[in-house]
Protein backbone atom coordinates (compact mmCIF):
# COMPACT_ATOMS: atom_id res chain seq x y z
CA UNK A 1 0.00 0.00 0.00
CA UNK A 2 1.08 3.51 -0.95
CA UNK A 3 0.45 6.52 0.69
CA UNK A 4 0.52 9.61 -1.65
CA UNK A 5 1.82 13.46 -0.38
CA UNK A 6 0.35 16.17 -1.80
CA UNK A 7 2.77 17.23 -4.00
CA UNK A 8 2.25 13.91 -5.82
CA UNK A 9 -1.01 14.76 -6.26
CA UNK A 10 -0.60 18.71 -7.69
CA UNK A 11 2.20 17.52 -9.55
CA UNK A 12 -0.03 14.63 -11.49
CA UNK A 13 -2.92 17.31 -11.54
CA UNK A 14 -0.75 20.72 -12.96
CA UNK A 15 1.20 20.03 -16.22
CA UNK A 16 3.14 23.24 -15.92
CA UNK A 17 4.15 21.71 -12.32
CA UNK A 18 8.11 21.16 -12.14
CA UNK A 19 7.02 17.77 -10.95
CA UNK A 20 4.57 16.85 -13.45
CA UNK A 21 6.79 14.01 -16.14
CA UNK A 22 8.31 12.84 -12.92
CA UNK A 23 5.21 12.33 -11.26
CA UNK A 24 3.92 10.42 -14.25
CA UNK A 25 6.28 8.16 -15.19
CA UNK A 26 6.19 7.31 -11.29
CA UNK A 27 2.84 6.39 -11.45
CA UNK A 28 3.06 4.66 -14.60
CA UNK A 29 5.52 2.61 -12.52
CA UNK A 30 3.47 2.39 -9.38
CA UNK A 31 -0.32 2.13 -10.92
CA UNK A 32 -0.71 -1.70 -10.21
CA UNK A 33 -0.44 -1.03 -6.32
CA UNK A 34 -2.88 0.17 -4.02
CA UNK A 35 -2.97 3.79 -3.87
CA UNK A 36 -4.14 5.62 -0.41
CA UNK A 37 -4.58 8.83 0.18
CA UNK A 38 -5.25 10.52 4.01
CA UNK A 39 -7.76 13.04 4.88
CA UNK A 40 -4.85 15.82 5.29
CA UNK A 41 -3.89 15.21 2.37
CA UNK A 42 -6.53 15.65 0.57
CA UNK A 43 -7.52 19.09 2.52
CA UNK A 44 -3.79 20.31 1.26
CA UNK A 45 -4.36 19.09 -2.12
CA UNK A 46 -8.17 20.97 -2.46
CA UNK A 47 -6.67 24.27 -1.12
CA UNK A 48 -3.74 24.24 -3.09
CA UNK A 49 -6.10 23.53 -6.65
CA UNK A 50 -8.63 26.06 -6.19
CA UNK A 51 -9.99 26.31 -9.35
CA UNK A 52 -12.84 24.27 -10.75
CA UNK A 53 -11.32 22.71 -13.75
CA UNK A 54 -8.11 21.12 -11.31
CA UNK A 55 -10.69 19.49 -9.22
CA UNK A 56 -12.28 18.35 -11.97
CA UNK A 57 -9.06 16.53 -13.13
CA UNK A 58 -8.21 15.59 -9.50
CA UNK A 59 -11.38 13.55 -9.35
CA UNK A 60 -11.05 12.16 -12.95
CA UNK A 61 -7.42 11.24 -12.13
CA UNK A 62 -8.34 9.61 -8.34
CA UNK A 63 -10.87 7.60 -10.58
CA UNK A 64 -8.22 6.47 -12.66
CA UNK A 65 -5.96 5.58 -10.30
CA UNK A 66 -8.03 4.07 -8.43
CA UNK A 67 -6.82 5.77 -4.81
CA UNK A 68 -8.49 4.79 -1.36
CA UNK A 69 -9.18 7.01 1.43
CA UNK A 70 -6.76 6.12 4.14
CA UNK A 71 -7.09 6.30 8.10
CA UNK A 72 -5.48 8.97 10.16
CA UNK A 73 -3.18 8.04 12.82
CA UNK A 74 -4.38 8.66 16.05
CA UNK A 75 -3.76 12.77 17.43
CA UNK A 76 -1.31 11.88 20.30
CA UNK A 77 0.95 9.98 17.82
CA UNK A 78 1.20 12.89 15.82
CA UNK A 79 1.22 15.40 18.15
CA UNK A 80 4.20 13.81 19.80
CA UNK A 81 5.91 13.41 15.96
CA UNK A 82 5.49 17.07 15.50
CA UNK A 83 6.93 18.39 18.77
CA UNK A 84 10.16 15.93 18.05
CA UNK A 85 10.87 18.00 14.81
CA UNK A 86 9.36 21.44 15.82
CA UNK A 87 12.60 23.15 14.69
CA UNK A 88 11.59 21.99 11.00
CA UNK A 89 8.19 23.48 11.41
CA UNK A 90 6.66 20.63 9.49
CA UNK A 91 2.94 20.71 9.12
CA UNK A 92 0.49 18.07 10.42
CA UNK A 93 -0.14 16.05 6.83
CA UNK A 94 3.92 15.30 7.24
CA UNK A 95 3.24 14.54 10.75
CA UNK A 96 0.18 12.19 9.50
CA UNK A 97 2.14 10.78 6.39
CA UNK A 98 5.18 9.64 8.72
CA UNK A 99 3.22 8.13 11.42
CA UNK A 100 1.57 6.50 9.16
CA UNK A 101 4.11 4.86 7.27
CA UNK A 102 5.14 1.23 7.74
CA UNK A 103 6.84 -1.62 5.86
CA UNK A 104 3.37 -2.07 4.58
CA UNK A 105 2.51 1.18 4.22
CA UNK A 106 4.91 3.79 2.18
CA UNK A 107 4.76 6.64 1.32
CA UNK A 108 5.34 8.28 -2.01
CA UNK A 109 6.82 11.47 -2.07
CA UNK A 110 9.02 14.49 -3.40
CA UNK A 111 9.68 15.86 0.04
CA UNK A 112 13.55 15.82 0.91
CA UNK A 113 12.95 15.72 4.53
CA UNK A 114 10.99 12.50 4.15
CA UNK A 115 14.47 10.90 3.26
CA UNK A 116 17.33 13.14 5.12
CA UNK A 117 15.84 14.50 8.06
CA UNK A 118 12.13 13.37 9.39
CA UNK A 119 12.10 9.43 11.24
CA UNK A 120 9.36 7.47 12.39
CA UNK A 121 8.52 7.81 16.07
CA UNK A 122 10.51 4.27 16.63
CA UNK A 123 13.34 5.99 15.31
CA UNK A 124 13.70 4.25 11.78
CA UNK A 125 14.14 5.73 8.41
CA UNK A 126 10.51 6.71 6.69
CA UNK A 127 9.82 4.20 3.81
CA UNK A 128 9.54 5.71 0.40
CA UNK A 129 8.53 4.25 -2.84
CA UNK A 130 10.36 6.85 -5.29
CA UNK A 131 13.64 7.86 -5.28
CA UNK A 132 13.80 11.46 -4.39
CA UNK A 133 16.78 12.05 -6.36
Amino acid sequence: MILLDTNVLVALVLPKDRLHERAVRDLERLARQELRILPSVMTEVCFLLGDRAQRGRLSELLAVMRARPAVEPGWERVFQWLERYAEHEPDWTDGCLVVSATREQRVWTYDDEFRAVWRRLDGSRVPLVVSLR
